[in-house]
């Protein structure tokens, strides 16, 4: 055998791999994929392949990152919704990493073995798979600003309407309609009007 192949050897497995984890995702989790964006996720088409890792490893969702995840999520999402986008972001890191994985090994195979390549591939595999995880801290940090611009808006509106609201209180105490306290019932501001 002509050892220019043997490098290319953890690459075939490796998308032999890929392929059929990508195979049974689609039949296991196709109804996952439908609720997603294209734009949103871009791998969306190759994701089956991560919600099948993380489904064969019996991932549980419990480490320090998924707590700090969930509560990013929360802000971002329903309640309901944040475990079903737990799976999402966990499924997009395990198939970028995966990604990352066969780049890595197609470039240490095309140069017949030159480590230095698989080694800038491990790189660029561990940068895709941590994007997606700073991708919700991103939209977190996106939702934060848009809510200080908003903010004043909506805090303005709520004093212009409590304001409309307590003038209307000065207009019937001018008009002879607020409360007075009755002297015979121990009157104060609960007690009956006089008309």
């Amino acid at each position: 055998m002509n050892t220019e192949y043997i490098a290319l050897i953890p690459f075939l497995i490796l998308m032999v791999a890929f392929a059929l984890l990508n195979s049974a995702g689609k039949k296991k989790f196709g109804a996952f994929l439908q609720a997603l964006d294209k734009k949103e996720y871009n791998l969306k088409d190759v994701m089956p392949a991560g919600f099948a890792l993380m489904d064969a490893v019996h991932y549980d969702y419990t480490s320090g990152l998924d707590r700090t995840l969930r509560r990013q999520l929360a802000e971002l999402y329903p309640a309901e919704y944040v475990e079903f986008y737990l799976r999402v972001i966990w499924a997009q890191a395990a198939t970028a990493t995966m990604l990352g994985l066969l780049m890595s090994t197609l470039f240490f195979g095309a140069t017949q073995g030159t480590v230095t390549y698989l080694i800038l591939g491990l790189g660029l595999t561990a940068a895709l798979a941590w994007a997606s995880f700073a991708d919700v801290k991103k939209k977190v940090d996106k939702r934060h600003a848009q809510v200080a611009i908003d903010l004043p808006d909506l805090t303005n509106q709520i004093i212009i309407l409590s304001g409309a609201g307590h003038s209307e209180d000065r207009q019937r105490d001018a008009g002879g309609n607020a409360p007075v306290p009755d002297a015979g019932k121990g009157g104060g501001e609960d007690g009956p009007r006089r008309q």
